[in-house]
C-alpha cells in the first residue's frame, strides 16, 4: 500500500535567505539616496528660478521708474505671455502613463512606448497568458483618461529571451535543465488621450 502524505508542504521562506537582506538593505539606501538627491536639485534649482524671477522684476522696476528701454519690458512680457501659454498647453504625461500601466499584471513585460502629437500614444506588450490579454484590454477601455483603445493586433509568438527549465531524465532521481523558449500573446494598441492635457 503506498502511503500518502496529507500535510501540506512547507513554504519556502524568502527572506530568510542571508544574501537577500544585505542586498534589499544596498537598495533601499540607493533608492533614498537617489530621492534626497533628486529633491535637493529640485530645491535649489526653484530657489534660482525665484532669485531670477525676483532680479528680473527689480531690472523692470528700475527700467520703468527710469523711463527707458520700454523695448526690453515689453520682450520680457511678450516672453512671459509665451511662456504662461506654453505651460497651460503642456501635456502632463503623469495621468496618461499611470492609466496604461497601473492595471498590467505582474507577468506583462512593456516592449514599447511612443507618443504621438501629444494627442496618442502608442503601446507594445507582451504577455503570457491570453486571458490576462482580454482582461487588461476591458481594463484600459474603462479608464476615463483615455479617449479610445484601439487595438493595432494580437498575435502569439516566441519570445525571443530563453529561459532554463529543470526536466526529469530517463534515469531515476535525476534531473536536466533544457533551455526553452516560451510563447507569447503580443499585443499592440493606438491610444487616444483625452482632451484635458492629463489634468485631473
Amino acid at each position: 500500500m503506498k502511503s500518502i502524505n496529507l500535510l501540506p508542504s512547507r513554504q519556502k521562506e524568502v527572506l530568510q535567505n542571508p544574501k537577500l537582506k544585505p542586498l534589499l538593505v544596498i537598495l533601499l539606501i540607493i533608492v533614498l539616496a537617489a530621492q534626497c538627491y533628486y529633491i535637493m536639485t529640485w530645491k535649489s534649482e526653484s530657489s534660482r528660478v525665484n532669485e531670477q524671477g525676483l532680479q528680473l522684476d527689480q531690472e523692470i522696476n528700475a527700467i520703468r521708474d527710469n523711463g527707458e528701454l520700454k523695448v526690453k519690458v515689453d520682450g520680457y512680457r511678450q516672453a512671459e505671455q509665451l511662456i504662461a501659454a506654453l505651460m497651460q498647453n503642456r501635456t502632463e504625461w503623469g495621468p496618461y502613463l499611470s492609466a496604461i500601466t497601473k492595471n498590467m499584471p505582474a507577468t506583462a513585460k512593456l516592449v514599447s512606448l511612443n507618443a504621438v502629437d501629444q494627442k496618442k500614444i502608442t503601446i507594445d506588450l507582451d504577455f503570457k497568458i491570453y486571458s490576462d490579454v482580454v482582461a487588461y484590454m476591458r481594463l484600459l477601455e474603462a479608464e476615463e483618461q483615455l479617449q479610445q483603445v484601439i487595438l493595432t493586433s494580437v498575435f502569439k509568438k516566441t519570445d525571443e529571451q530563453t529561459t532554463t527549465e529543470v526536466v526529469p531524465s530517463d534515469i531515476e532521481g535525476v534531473s536536466t535543465t533544457k533551455t526553452v523558449r516560451k510563447e507569447v500573446y503580443k499585443l499592440m494598441l493606438d491610444i487616444e488621450l483625452s482632451d484635458d492635457k492629463g489634468a485631473s
